[in-house]
């Protein structure tokens, strides 16, 4: 948003007689990688520029994550800076100086279930959870125990790798699995108030919106058992994707289900982390390959190897700030964040970019694409001229709304997935207005007649 709000320039001292920022800090460090690391790599250019000093101090930077290899070649390419990892590594594996080994917690265990035998993998996911959910409720107490000691298995999260795949597992957890509930009850012989009926069911995933997510995050902390007067039931099945595996830190949760294997070892390490976390109670991991995809049964033959070392299987990450598709999306708005925030320029009419200040940006974003990306610096000094030039040559009015546009005037910037005016003639820029959606997206046309 530095392109679109002139106002930013006081979170950087613009304007005002405070320092810029001292320290950045970067939580979950492996998220910053692929497409959304590449546009955040091109943009913290520009952020360094708006917080350096005057006598040419530059913010330190510190990044926190569990699951990441090459982390040197991620950070040169992200800030441009050599890494130092802390605390380095110590004469004892089991102590890392913030973190230890404490091997008298339970811990977590991983199951892995290859259902070659079922009529469908549907079939085993359906079996596989009303025999969790269901064994919850069955299983004898120790004697001395209370309810309290079903709490940690009470909420079964199961985690999917896509939208897709989640919408049929929520129709399998209203009808398919509470009635196989009832085949595994009546095996059993059990009397009625032991069979387990599942009132809650939700999901967490990006169809939720900003004010529903709290809301289940709280509802997650109820716990087993719960007194009818304050209707803080617990949640019986949780339905999440990778929204779930950064953040979530409720300790209760002990029970969880990975349907096929994640796409990345971090993200399988991320997800899997967030059950078992108490001291009282052991995490269970029960992985569901699916016999018909290949990737599956591959890790499910290695199942032991694999995590025995998980760490040693996460993958590098990949950055690339300075790649053509990037520089064509988002480079004019490092120019535009340079003339308001650097510059001081009001209108896009007050552009000057023989001043000062200006050469001295620009030359800093040169020199960081020579050191990050030499084989693209050519490109990169090409395109700074072309978008000049083109500055100068269309004259905008105003730079730009994400609202509705002012047809009359024409503006240097309109939100990137809206329609330009045909009044614009293809002049102002694209610009992006979030980092959500760096991804591109294209139109499909049903057409009936083959074109010859």
């Amino acid at each position: 948003m530095l392109a679109w709000r002139g106002q930013a320039s006081s979170l950087f001292g613009k304007g005002k007689n405070v320092l810029p920022p001292e320290l950045i800090i970067q939580d979950e460090l492996h998220l910053i990688s692929g497409p959304l690391g590449t546009f955040v790599g091109l943009y913290e250019g520009v952020i360094e520029l708006l917080c350096t000093r005057k006598d040419g101090t530059k913010p330190k930077i510190v990044g926190s994550t569990a699951t990441i290899r090459r982390a040197g070649d991620q950070c040169k390419a992200l800030y441009n800076r050599e890494t130092f990892q802390f605390p380095p590594p110590g004469i004892d594996s089991s102590d890392s100086y913030f973190a230890k080994e404490n091997n008298n917690t339970p811990g977590r265990i991983y199951m892995g279930v290859f259902p070659t035998a079922s009529p469908s993998f549907v079939t085993a996911l359906v079996r596989t959870a009303s025999s969790v959910l269901q064994g919850v409720k069955t299983i004898d107490l120790p004697e001395g125990a209370d309810e309290s000691v079903r709490d940690p298995y009470w909420t079964l999260v199961e985690y999917f790798n896509s939208l897709r795949e989640l919408g049929r597992a929520l129709t399998l957890l209203q009808a398919d699995i509470p009635e196989y509930m009832w085949v595994v009850a009546s095996r059993l012989k059990l009397p009625k108030e032991k069979v387990r009926n599942l009132y809650s069911i939700e999901e967490l995933t990006s169809r939720k919106s900003a004010q529903e997510i709290p809301e289940i995050l709280e509802t997650l902390s109820f716990s087993w058992p719960f007194e009818k007067e304050s209707k803080k039931r617990p949640i019986d099945a949780l339905l999440a994707t990778n929204m779930f595996s950064v953040g979530v830190d409720v300790d209760r949760l002990g029970l969880m289900s990975i349907v096929g294997q994640p796409k990345s070892t971090s993200e399988y390490i991320q997800s899997s982390s967030r059950v078992g976390r108490s001291k009282d109670a052991p995490g269970l991991v029960i992985v569901m390959y699916n016999p018909g995809k290949p990737r599956d049964r591959s890790h499910f033959e290695q199942f032991r190897t694999y995590h025995s070392a998980l760490y040693r299987y996460v993958e590098p990450t990949s950055v690339t700030p300075y790649s053509i598709p990037v520089m064509e999306r988002a480079l004019h708005s490092l120019l535009v964040i340079i003339g308001r925030h650097i510059a001081g320029w009001k209108d896009p009419a007050d552009a000057d970019f023989d001043s000062p200040e200006v050469n001295t940006a620009l030359s800093a974003i040169v020199d960081r694409c020579k050191a990050i990306d030499p084989d693209h610096l050519e490109i990169l000094e090409e395109r700074f001229e072309d978008l000049k030039k083109r500055w100068l040559t269309a004259g905008f009015d105003t730079w730009g709304t994400l609202g509705n546009p002012d047809k009359y005037r024409l503006p240097l910037m309109y939100p990137a997935g809206s329609s330009e005016l045909s009044d614009w003639n293809s002049n102002s820029w694209a610009t992006p207005s979030s980092m959500r959606f760096v991804d591109t997206e294209c139109e499909a046309e049903v057409i009936h007649i083959y074109p010859v």
